[in-house]
Parts: C-alpha cells; structure tokens; sequence
C-alpha cells in the first residue's frame, strides 16, 4: 500500500474556508476583526489573501473560525504580488 500524503492547503483554499465559516456564523467583517483586535478592512485584506497577519492574530483567527491548525501559517505569509 502507498503512503498517502495528507493535501496541502493553498491560500485560496484557506480563503474558502474563511469565508464559509463566516457565513454559517453570521459574522460581519467587523465581528470578525474585534474577535482579533484588528480593523475590518485589514482583516477583510488579509482574508482575502492581499496582506498577511501577524502570527498570534493569525491563530486567533484561526481559533475564532475553527480552521485548520496550518491555515495560520498560509494567513501570515505575505502574498506573492505580481
């Protein structure tokens, strides 16, 4: 039997996952930034996947939704811009 290799997250998978949990919360992006102790439009930017978080509102976000543990990591990695 082959080892199986767990998927990767990707950023716009992380994004999905963002979004979704914030629908089925009833969330607002200002809900979700006093929940971190950031503004709604950075942390609607950095959600989007435009800015990154730093590490510890990256976990609180990631706890506050109920994410995967490695989508903390993908929220605070600045973003390729082209």
């Amino acid at each position: 039997m082959k080892d199986q290799i767990a998927p990767t997250l990707t950023r716009e998978d992380v994004t999905a996952l963002i979004l979704a949990a914030r629908k089925a919360r009833g969330l607002s992006w200002e809900g979700m930034a006093q929940r971190i102790g950031m503004s709604p439009v950075f942390t609607h930017s950095a959600c989007m996947g435009m800015n990154a978080f730093p590490a510890d509102k990256a976990q609180a976000l990631v706890a506050a939704l109920d994410l995967p543990a490695d989508a903390a990591d993908l929220l605070s990695e600045p973003p390729t811009k082209i």
